[in-house]
């Protein structure tokens, strides 16, 4: 055999076992990342603030349904007792359409939490789909995704994910809930 062909022979192999390598160590591709959130259950309730009325209540629903439905948590909504709350108010020219906040008890687990929208910008008039995204991405982060750096509910802003068409959880909001849970 000549020595052209046992280098061609042995570049072939290589070049195999470089390729096998690869696919083994990589790891499936995502685009969710964590925001730190975590409860200690699959599942949890909010209390909807009784001052939140019309489309927020409508939109917030569609969106407990949306999670429920997608993912491996069960997501409640009540009117009082939970001690995650739910609220829509004129927070002012912030610069924020939604917000969420938690804090950590001692075991580790989210222990209290809040998520709001500011209707300073999204007002009572705001598209129902709208509503949804924005409370799909500020209930994400309290179950614990972070921002993505796609089209999806999780992307840094849920006003350019629903103007670019994101109207429900994606596959990657979902694998990120349940790479959670």
């Amino acid at each position: 055999m000549s020595v052209a062909k046992k280098r061609l022979g042995f570049s072939f192999i290589s070049m195999w076992l470089v390729v096998v390598g690869c696919l083994l160590l990589s790891s499936p591709a995502h685009a969710y990342t964590y925001s730190g959130s975590r409860f200690s259950s699959k599942s949890t309730t909010v209390t909807v603030n009784e001052l939140m009325t019309g489309n927020y209540v409508t939109a917030i629903n569609q969106a407990a349904s949306d999670i429920n439905s997608n993912t491996d948590v069960t997501f409640y909504t009540s009117n009082t007792g939970a001690s995650w709350s739910a609220l829509t108010q004129n927070y002012g020219a912030t610069g924020w359409e939604g917000q969420s906040t938690w804090s950590y008890g001692v075991s580790g687990y989210t222990s209290l939490a809040s998520s709001k929208i500011n209707t300073y910008y999204i007002p009572s008039n705001t598209p129902v789909a709208q509503m949804r995204v924005l409370w799909l991405h500020e209930l994400s982060h309290v179950w614990g995704l972070g921002h993505s750096n796609i089209n999806t509910v999780m992307y840094t802003s849920a006003s350019a994910a629903y103007r670019n068409g994101v109207r429900y959880l994606t596959s990657d909001d979902i694998n990120g809930y349940n790479s959670l849970y």
